[in-house]
């Protein structure tokens, strides 16, 4: 488990930290290119709600 995926279940269990994870894992979109990160990265932001 990776700092995402904590991310994505502490957003996904507490909405009040929904905005912050959400901005937090764009901004480490944006800078990190190896493909273990982004996936986490990528199930990270799936647990986002529209």
């Amino acid at each position: 488990m990776t700092g995402c995926d904590l991310l994505g279940d502490a957003s996904d269990q507490h909405a009040a930290f929904r905005a912050e994870t959400a901005t937090a894992l764009v901004a480490l979109a944006e800078r990190e290119n190896e493909g273990c990160f982004l996936r986490s990265l990528a199930r990270a932001i799936e647990k986002q709600p529209m």
